[in-house]
């Protein structure tokens, strides 16, 4: 076991989530997965606008803002509301966020949560055309 009796400021800090998920870029199947979404869902829903990708050289990827909402939308689903309204209901949730950040437009909002000695992170992003 190490002798901590000589105690030392550490050198190792806290990682900044914050750009870790600024530079996030999933593919369509990865996106899809992760969500727990058909591939043709998040297409269909990409194509109508409702979820906006990030074109690099051709092929959609999708950010953590992205990624995020497309959640958002699959529990409104899952709990039996239309598209329309899974789509109404996440931007109503993300509505009171986009009012703290906006950017070109859209908005990002990051949400993080320290308690105790620890740190506990929620990441909470999106963008959405207000």
């Amino acid at each position: 076991m190490p002798d901590l009796s000589h105690e030392r400021a550490s050198s190792v800090r806290p990682v900044d989530l914050s750009k870790l998920l600024e530079q996030l870029e999933l593919g369509i199947g990865q996106a899809a997965q992760l969500c727990g979404v058909s591939i043709r869902q998040l297409s269909y829903w990409t194509d109508k606008g409702i979820i906006k990708p990030s074109d690099q050289g051709g092929s959609r990827t999708y950010d953590y803002a992205a990624i995020e909402k497309v959640c958002l939308i699959k529990q409104a689903l899952d709990q039996g509301y239309s598209l329309e309204g899974a789509v109404a209901e996440s931007e109503a949730f993300l509505a009171p966020y986009c009012s703290m950040i906006s950017t070109n437009g859209g908005c990002a909002i990051w949400r993080i949560t320290y308690t105790g000695v620890r740190a506990e992170f929620t990441v909470f992003t999106t963008w959405m055309n207000v």
